[in-house]
């Protein structure tokens, strides 16, 4: 299978999983911890099935969040555009330091903050790569 077909295919998928786990992780509770919410210790208690299964989804979505941003920058690589894949590969890499760096201090500050910048800035690659997506309507050599 062709590198463009396999993004085409695979990156609209990896996208609805992300969004998917986004509404499993908001279903299923975080438990209290670090901190957070305020009043809570900052000595963690045991981690309930419930919020295991809050980790999961996340890791489950913002893995195919990453594997989304690493296809479209080979695409846009293959196609010339040199910045857009740059800034879809460092979307991805972002995410995953920042969310690995967030598993793996428990939810401990500075990695708190850290990861809701790059939230925001996975959040706004998407948007400005719908953007383009959407300018190249009806001019099909165009591409992303």
């Amino acid at each position: 299978m062709c590198g463009e077909t396999l993004g085409a295919r695979a990156v609209p998928r990896l996208i609805a999983v992300y969004g998917a786990s986004l509404v499993g992780a908001g279903i299923l509770r975080a438990d209290p911890a670090a901190g957070f919410p305020v009043g809570t210790p900052e000595t963690g208690a045991a981690v309930s099935w419930h919020g295991t299964l809050h980790l999961f989804a996340g890791a489950v979505g913002f893995g195919c969040f990453a594997a989304a941003a690493i296809i479209l920058g080979r695409r846009q690589r293959a196609a010339g555009r040199r910045r857009r894949a740059l800034l879809s590969w460092g979307t991805a890499a972002l995410f995953l330091i920042t969310f690995v760096a967030l598993a793996a201090s428990g939810g401990a500050s500075p990695s708190v903050p850290a990861f809701a910048v790059a939230v925001v800035l996975g959040w706004a690659w998407m948007t400005s790569t719908a953007v383009a997506v959407y300018r190249t309507v009806g001019h099909p050599a165009a591409g992303i």
